[in-house]
């Protein structure tokens, strides 16, 4: 198995390839949640615990996923289009010159160039449309969550401003929301923030 592997390319480096790119669909669906989920979620914890309660406000998360708009293609791929003005200019003086010979060689060379570009476009082609999916399909998740979440925090608000739920209890339900459980501060990181928004009031 490891000689099939290698024979595919995996022993030049595809494995880190695909470890890369997983990677980096990570980082951004991190940064995506922590932008647009994590402070909603933070703030909410924080005012359980701070003030006993949570205040009234309009639905904060995005409700639809958002599209990213892709550059042009000579800004993607810059050396590839300058790639042309300079065979232009090269042949423009070769063809002063008269040197025939040396013109097919470095029209050749730019032919050769070419190929190797194509080919690396296609391959981050491929990562691309995977990226779109990856960040089509996070993002919908995030969406849903973002709805189901709200849900349970107008449920805690009014459960809390009626007596019906205690601040620990509320701060409990809170936590346990998908969106909860993601967020990355540890209780005790949340205890120490609302403290030390006191510290700041006194």
């Amino acid at each position: 198995m490891g000689y099939l592997g290698d024979s595919f390319g995996w022993g030049f480096g595809f494995g880190a390839g695909v470890a890369a790119t997983e990677s980096a669909f990570n980082a951004v669906e991190n940064t995506y949640r922590a932008k647009s989920f994590d402070p909603v979620v933070r703030q909410d914890l924080m005012d359980i615990l701070g003030k006993g309660r949570l205040v009234q406000r309009e639905y904060p998360f995005p409700k639809t996923e958002q599209k990213i708009k892709t550059p042009p293609f000579f800004v993607r791929h810059k050396v590839f289009s300058m790639s042309f003005i300079v065979l232009f200019v090269v042949m423009w003086i070769l063809g002063k010159i008269g040197n025939a010979e040396l013109l097919y060689k470095v029209v050749l060379a730019f032919w050769v160039f070419w190929i190797l570009c194509i080919l690396v476009m296609l391959a981050k082609k491929v990562l691309r449309v995977g990226k779109k999916v990856a960040d089509f399909t996070f993002q919908t998740t995030f969406v849903n969550e973002g709805k189901k979440y709200w849900n349970i925090r107008e449920y805690v608000r009014v459960a809390l401003q009626n007596g019906d739920l205690t601040a620990e209890e509320a701060f409990v339900r809170i936590r346990n929301t998908e969106l909860g459980r993601r967020l990355p501060d540890s209780n005790t990181e949340i205890e120490a923030r609302v403290y030390r928004n006191r510290q700041s009031n006194q």
